[in-house]
This record gives C-alpha cells, structure tokens and sequence, in this order.
C-alpha cells in the first residue's frame, strides 16, 4: 500500500499493484483465522493444560489416590477429571474459556480503537504495527512445547487475537478508498461514477 493511501484526499486513481495489495494482504491473512485458530491453537491449548494437569496430579500423593478413586467408584474418565490447579478448570474447557477471554478483549478493542481507521491518518501506520505485532505473537507459539507454558499459549492467543482482529478493521477501512479510486471506474463518465 504504496503513496495513494498517505493522502486519501486526493483524487487520484488506485494503481493495480495498490489493489493487488490490498487483495494480497486478505489472502495473507486467511490462514491465521482458517488455521491458527480454528484446528491448531485449541489443539495445542488443551494438549497443554492436559499434560500440566497431569504432571500436577502425578507430584501431589493426595490428588492422584482421589483422581484413582474418583475414576473407578464415579466412572468418570481420566480426561474428565483432569483440573488446572490453581484455577479450578477442567484441563478440557481451558480452550474454550480461553476464546471467551478473547472474544471479550477483541470487543473491548473494537469499541475502544476502531474509529482510528475511519478517521485520522493513522490507519495504514496502525496496521502495520498491528500486522508485525501479531504474525510475532503467533510465532513466539514455537516456544509453547512444555506442558509449563499452557498459560503463555493462552495469552498469546488472547493477544494474538486481538491484534488480528483489530488489522481486519483497519484493513476493511481502506475498502471505501479502494472503491471509489478503483482503476476500472477510470473509462466512466463523471455522472456514471456517481451511478456506481
């Protein structure tokens, strides 16, 4: 996204390669929705609070003779009676309170700092920093291979999200630019722009 969206005042045409940019930047950014958090990041949150509950239940004597007892008197399986000390969840709804912890930062963001990419000049500089501060969030995952680290895999997909969510704003705000400085509304007439 080149000089044509420094000064969105103007009335210039959008050049093909601002397009294909913009074009190539939804492309891009697909696979973090369609991937990181649909299979993988639930995945890897629960595969982490199972193995830290486990290794919890294993050092403490006490846990595991009830976690024994409980599973062959109850009937429960052992996945079920897997819970995060400390916090008192089961290992199994960590993902899924861990998407409403996002779901929640991800509104308070939108409320708070959408309007920076309808009004103001920093929309392009926002999603830039945005876009660099959430593709490092999602790779900093790598380091999420111990069971210990279930709690850093749940911040940084609270954070991850948030940054992602708030570069989709910020990169839809550029649609209305787009539109009306389109390279094929070039050959119309003045009136006929106005009909589009």
């Amino acid at each position: 996204m080149t000089a044509f969206f420094e000064d969105e005042q103007r009335s210039t045409t959008a050049k093909r390669a601002e397009v294909r940019g913009w074009y190539l930047y939804d492309w891009a950014n697909s696979p973090y929705f369609q991937v990181y958090t649909g299979p993988i990041i639930p995945i890897l949150l629960k595969w982490l609070a199972e193995g830290y509950a486990r290794q919890a239940t294993h050092d403490d004597d006490k846990v595991q003779a009830r976690h024994v007892n409980q599973t062959v008197s109850g009937g429960a399986s052992h996945m079920e009676a897997l819970v995060i000390p400390g916090l008192g969840i089961s290992a199994g709804s960590y993902p899924a309170i861990i998407q409403l912890i996002s779901t929640i930062v991800q509104v308070l963001c939108f409320l708070s700092f959408s309007s920076f990419g309808d009004f103001g000049r920093r929309r392009k500089e926002l999603l830039t920093w945005l876009t660099y501060l959430g593709s490092f969030l999602v790779c900093m995952n790598i380091f999420c291979c111990s069971s210990s680290m279930w709690w850093l895999a749940g911040l940084l997909r609270i954070f991850a999200g948030a940054c992602f969510a708030m570069c989709s704003v910020y990169y839809n705000s550029y649609l209305p630019v787009l539109a009306a400085s389109h390279y094929s509304l070039e050959e119309l007439r003045p009136d006929e722009r106005e009909a589009e």
